[in-house]
């Protein structure tokens, strides 16, 4: 199987999109009612903490959500990582 490698500006822009996505995450925005894997997860959160960093849209964070979300089926030691990193600011 062929490995498959970003170029630079293909990763800053993923990184861009997911760390605005990680934040939307990390400030509540995504539905509790869904059946969302990431609002379940998130419902450990704790409250309180001030928002830093750029955000974005619900419409883009719910896409954004749906990818990730598939991603926890494929591999759930990348979808902690993506959670821990992007939406927890986890180092790395």
């Amino acid at each position: 199987m062929r490995e498959l490698n970003l170029t630079k500006e293909q990763h800053e822009w993923l990184n861009e999109w997911l760390e605005r996505w990680g934040e939307w995450v990390y400030s509540g925005r995504l539905e509790k009612r869904m059946s969302s894997v990431i609002a379940k997860f998130m419902e450990s959160v704790e409250p309180g903490r001030v928002m830093t960093r750029p955000m974005c849209n619900d419409d883009d964070g719910m896409l954004i959500s749906q990818v990730v979300d598939s991603v926890m089926y494929i591999d759930k030691k990348a979808f902690g990582i993506l959670l821990s990193y992007y939406a927890h600011g986890s180092s790395k």
